[in-house]
């Protein structure tokens, strides 16, 4: 992760993002599982289940009751990416509807779950990556580890960022 992009946390997550001259403008913000499961859910099954054809089975897990979690919003509330934080600084379910994808969404959110991070003194943030999404993480500064992996049928590699080294 680059110095300057550190250096913009903390990110304001409660203000409209114009991202590249878009009309377009959502919002992130920090929500917990028990009373936000639903709109949370509303992405990650369309994402992960309908999209990606992951088994609805595992898609709840016994980390989401127990995680941070982020939602984006449109300017009319609704719902349109995700992302969790578990205590540990592992990052998961980043997810963005594909008709928001690539413009800025899925950004804001990671910058959202690493000043978290940073703030909670968190000093190394980890993530399994779709091998798909790697570039998007490594953009980020995320470095890959170990080998690609198979995770509910879709190839994936672990990658983390030491935070302390930013």
């Amino acid at each position: 992760m680059s110095k300057t992009f550190l250096a913009a946390l903390p990110f304001l997550s409660t203000q409209p993002i114009n991202s590249e001259g878009l009309k377009d403008s959502f919002t992130i913000e920090q929500v917990n599982w028990s009373s936000h499961s639903d709109i949370l859910l509303q992405v990650r099954n369309r994402v992960f289940i309908e999209e990606q054809k992951v088994p609805a089975e595992i898609e709840v897990d016994e980390h989401d009751q127990q995680s941070t979690h982020f939602v984006a919003l449109d300017q009319n509330r609704n719902p349109i990416g995700t992302a969790r934080l578990l205590p540990n600084g592992q990052v998961g379910r980043v997810a963005v509807l594909i008709e928001w994808r690539r413009k800025g969404v899925g950004r804001a959110l990671m910058k959202e779950t690493l000043t978290v991070s940073s703030l909670r003194g968190i000093p190394r943030v980890s993530l399994h990556a779709q091998v798909s999404s790697i570039p998007f993480y490594s953009e980020l500064g995320f470095e890959t580890k170990g080998p690609v992996f198979d995770e509910a049928g879709i190839p994936h590699r672990q990658m983390h960022l030491d935070l302390r080294e930013k």
